[in-house]
């Protein structure tokens, strides 16, 4: 279902409004074309709203209802012309969806299983994603360089960074922090946070969580904790007034 009307006026072609439907949502856009100028300028405002990326007939690495709405603009004569000097902004949401890059929650399972026993364990390399939102934001510059303000939350796990985009180049680079916490979680893991770099393909990028600063901080904390216990005992028993009250500002108990 697609609808278009076209207006030409001496040297400018507007497209308003363009329509479609598409994967059970809609799209609709307006372009405009300036060739007064000997350098032909393009405006496009196109807008997507509930289109069900599952739909799509073959396997894609993202699902989810999909949202945008951008603006850009873009001069040239031609279309290497038009990419290379394109520029704008959009704004992105998907609800309900699921991702393939990374599994948060399991990589969540794996890092309180670390931490609860004190020893080292695979971190799942395969595995889904699913969020009840995700969002970006989007600054496309030319020649197809973008730069992301993003935002994923699930159930028990919330994903904040930022990323950029050489649509060139076809290669992509995010750096991630991924949190945890919901009403279930004990405190002292709520607090917990893992960086995650992404970097690759824009398709298909490859995501690698970083645990080592946080395994080293929680056996840090358990280990001064055991300590703290330990004096503790020994300072009841009588150790020394005065040594016993350096130790306490040493450890901050």
């Amino acid at each position: 279902d697609i609808v278009i009307v076209l207006l030409a006026d001496n040297a400018i072609i507007t497209v308003k409004p363009a329509t479609a439907s598409i994967l059970d949502g809609t799209y609709s856009s307006s372009l405009l074309i300036d060739s007064r100028e000997s350098i032909p300028k393009i405006e496009v405002n196109s807008k997507l709203q509930n289109v069900d990326l599952s739909k799509i007939d073959k396997p894609v690495d993202l699902v989810g209802k999909l949202n945008f709405e951008g603006q850009f603009e873009a001069f040239g004569s031609d279309s290497q012309k038009l990419l290379q000097s394109s520029k704008g902004r959009a704004s992105v949401t998907l609800n309900s969806g699921a991702l393939r890059y990374f599994n948060a929650s399991g990589l969540i399972d794996t890092v309180q299983t670390i931490i609860k026993c004190r020893c080292l364990q695979p971190l799942p390399k395969q595995g889904v994603t699913k969020f009840e939102t995700a969002s970006a934001v989007l600054a496309l510059e030319p020649k197809l360089s973008t730069n992301l303000d993003l935002n994923l939350k699930g159930s028990n796990f919330l994903v904040e960074g930022k990323g950029y985009i050489n649509g060139m180049k076809d290669f992509s680079r995010y750096n991630l922090v991924l949190s945890m916490g919901n009403s279930k979680r004990p405190e002292s893991l709520k607090s917990l946070t893992i960086p995650i770099d992404c970097k690759g393909s824009i398709s298909s990028p490859k995501c690698r969580p970083n645990i080592q600063p946080l395994i080293k901080s929680v056996i840090k904390n358990q280990t001064t904790e055991k300590i703290k216990g330990i004096l503790s005992d020994k300072i009841k028993e009588g150790i020394g007034k005065e040594a016993g009250e350096s130790l306490k500002k040493i450890f901050s108990f």
